[in-house]
């Protein structure tokens, strides 16, 4: 009996926690619109921060759902002879919410297939003089065209693939590169597609469970 006993509190003394725990994040980011026309954008360096929630279900399987994250992301669009236009800088403040399947390979090592949708919630275009600086009177907000066709649409969806590390005290890091299904641009004729890709590097925590 006493063997049977010990035997039982041992086993459920080492069962994994499979609670589902909160967390934040915050990181930078590199994101662009790529084209498939004859011309591109330049990349633009920027942040993002937001919450998730992970839920444990196998030992080596968690899936992080719901997240929701704030990410500004965009382009820039240098000047050029042909067109002789100053420099912009394009913002597109998206809300994206992505799924996580996080699968662990090795210790807190994990590969983390992702899919999401996007919402753009603020967009503005600020055009920059020659020294570069921001003109206030320049600044086209929430109703961006794109070579004068049209405004950008404002939903995105896409794939995602990453990287992540949890160390045992919560903290924890990934590297994740997002790349849009979705054209973004506007539905005119000659006028080539344009989709959001992301990379992101981001450090959070996960916070503990209260027994």
């Amino acid at each position: 009996m006493f063997l049977l006993c010990s035997t039982a509190g041992r086993t459920q003394f080492n069962q994994p926690d499979y609670q589902p725990r909160f967390g934040v994040l915050a990181g930078v980011q590199i994101s662009n619109i790529v084209t498939s026309g004859n011309f591109s954008f330049t990349p633009l360096s920027s942040y993002h921060f937001g919450a998730l929630v992970e839920f444990p279900l196998f030992d080596y399987y968690s899936l992080v759902a719901p997240q929701i994250i704030y990410s500004r992301q965009g382009y820039k669009q240098l000047a050029n002879s042909l067109t002789n236009s100053v420099d912009t800088t394009t913002n597109l403040d998206f809300l994206n919410f992505p799924v996580d399947f996080k699968f662990y390979i090795y210790k807190g090592l994990a590969l983390e297939p992702t899919i999401y949708i996007g919402f753009i919630i603020h967009s503005e275009k600020i055009f920059l003089d020659k020294l570069h600086t921001p003109q206030p009177e320049n600044v086209t907000s929430n109703n961006v065209e794109i070579m004068g066709a049209g405004v950008l649409k404002n939903f995105d969806y896409g794939l995602g693939l990453g990287l992540s590390y949890n160390f045992k005290f919560g903290l924890f890091g990934r590297i994740k590169f997002y790349f849009g299904g979705q054209n973004i641009f506007p539905d005119r004729n000659g006028l080539p597609a344009g989709k959001t890709e992301n990379f992101q590097l981001s450090i959070g925590y996960l916070f503990k469970n209260k027994k």
